[in-house]
């Protein structure tokens, strides 16, 4: 016997934190609104039509997410269910735990211990030749898996689910990886604010949940600089941060990585630029496919400050073409944000997964394009294919359907 959730505890409550093109349009208003506070002395201003340009991309956002919402999320509700009754992910997490073991056997040591010991540029040397890629996107769909098992799944589950999304923090802590870090969490927090009902102490609390990460992530960038923890002067003289803003000194690596991208690609925006179809080709593909396939073709942003690379999701659309690359890049990830919910959609369980995957990668568009990065986006591939030879192992009666549909997903619409 299946024991549905009551009333308002069951079903999405806010698909808006589901829809990637509002994502998208949210954290653009917002870095582009916080942009024009002109906090550094390195970066240009925001120009007329600079903002009219990012205000298009912003409102058409919206527009496209509303018939997103309507295509794809309002039939996706329906299959929480499958959430609901599936246990956690046991052999999925014990693979992950496999290949932390290997990881383990073959480098020595994790890169946090290293960076303790004094040597700060190894961070990025933990290696499993072969399978790097392969086995970081398990980790993200076992936080992904257990992240909708703690907030959807029967309460029963809820300790195990939290210690396997734990466990992945604690993994991406060891290989001192704050980037994937912050997407797991993102991934994490987009789930439980898609299950919750928003009151002013839930999104006080989410405010402050985002300033203690924009501390330690700042605190750690500090000691990967080889400073103290409080010390940001490094990072606040690369950017040149005005004196008048050095309240936000603690925050300091935060702000910097949050405004760096903008800052980088107005920059860029007026430099001459003239679209190839080699250009066109290497913006379009994947990172992997297009580095193999144009070797000698270098999309580089020109830097203010050579140490403040990131240059936003457009970063090499910018470069290839100006305004048009980025338009072009733009309607890229649009095509994509629909097509792969819908390709898997056989499979509407996994497609609420690639769904979710697709609102974590917009909201790191502001840093760069995580949805070419095969580091970040095989995990979407993984579930893309996956969803060929799945078929839910757990077989719902279609009047357990009907009722969970009457009591909860028709109270979230």
């Amino acid at each position: 016997m299946i024991l549905l959730p009551k009333g308002d505890l069951c079903g999405i409550r806010n698909r808006y934190f589901l829809n990637p093109f509002y994502l998208f349009g949210t954290i653009w208003a917002f870095i582009v609104l916080f942009y024009r506070l002109s906090l550094f002395t390195i970066y240009p201003g925001l120009s007329t039509n600079s903002f009219f340009f990012f205000a298009a991309l912003i409102v058409g956002s919206f527009i496209l997410g509303y018939l997103f919402d309507r295509c794809v999320l309002k039939k996706l509700s329906r299959e929480l269910i499958r959430f609901y009754v599936a246990k956690p992910p046991l052999p999925l997490f014990f693979a992950c735990l496999a290949f932390a073991v290997l990881g383990l056997a073959l480098n020595r040591s994790f890169p946090l211990m290293r960076v303790l010991s004094g040597d700060i540029h190894s961070y990025g040397s933990f290696e499993i030749p072969y399978f790097n890629t392969f086995y970081v996107s398990l980790y993200v769909i076992l936080n992904l898996r257990a992240s909708m098992s703690l907030f959807y799944g029967e309460k029963k589950h809820r300790l195990l689910s939290s210690l396997m999304v734990a466990y992945v923090y604690f993994y991406f802590f060891l290989l001192y990886s704050r980037g994937m870090i912050l997407y797991c969490l993102a991934m994490t927090m987009l789930v439980f604010l898609s299950r919750v009902k928003l009151n002013p102490a839930r999104v006080l609390a989410v405010f402050l949940l985002v300033l203690f990460v924009a501390y330690l992530f700042s605190g750690f960038g500090n000691l990967r600089n080889g400073s103290s923890w409080s010390d940001a002067s490094i990072v606040c003289g690369l950017a040149g941060l005005k004196g008048e803003h050095s309240y936000l000194t603690p925050f300091a690596g935060a702000v910097v990585y949050a405004e760096t991208p903008l800052g980088n690609l107005l920059y860029n925006a007026p430099l001459p630029h003239q679209l190839t179809v080699e250009k066109l080709l290497y913006i379009l593909l994947p990172d992997f496919l297009a580095k193999r396939l144009f070797p000698d073709l270098k999309l580089t942003l020109e830097l203010p400050s050579p140490a403040l690379t990131v240059g936003t999701m457009f970063a090499q659309a910018v470069t290839a073409g100006g305004t048009i690359g980025i338009l072009i890049q733009y309607l890229e990830m649009a095509l994509l944000f629909f097509v792969l919910p819908l390709a898997t959609r056989k499979n509407t369980d996994l497609s609420l997964m690639v769904t979710l995957n697709l609102s974590v990668i917009s909201i790191f568009t502001v840093f760069d394009n995580l949805l070419l990065l095969w580091g970040f986006s095989f995990s979407i591939v993984l579930l893309f294919f996956v969803s060929f030879f799945y078929h839910g192992r757990h077989k719902i009666r279609k009047e357990v359907y009907q009722v969970y549909e009457m009591v909860c997903v028709n109270r979230s619409l």
